[in-house]
């Protein structure tokens, strides 16, 4: 009868560490709001952001049209250095 409850609780941990383990694997990166360039804004003043085109955004019906105030993309578009930077002397 011990034999029995030892090999249950062995599995029920087992169980729980696998369980653990595959939920802490991280999912791949989603498009956020951020990653948009244009917002519709309705009347009572909330965002849509996902809009890669002005046109796009006009003709969801959403409302108003803007520039996404929050995008990130060309933040981080840059020109390769070649990992030298040009320092004056």
């Amino acid at each position: 009868m011990l034999t029995k409850m030892k090999s249950a609780l062995i599995g029920q941990l087992a169980s729980a560490a696998l369980t653990i383990m595959t939920s802490s694997i991280p999912a791949a990166a989603q498009n956020g709001p951020a990653d948009y360039r244009y917002c519709a804004l309705d009347k009572s003043g909330a965002t849509v952001c996902y809009f890669n085109s002005r046109e796009a955004c006009s003709s969801s019906g959403n409302g108003r049209c803007i520039a996404n105030p929050w995008y990130t993309g060309d933040a981080f578009a840059h020109e390769p250095t070649g990992g030298r930077r040009n320092r004056p002397r």
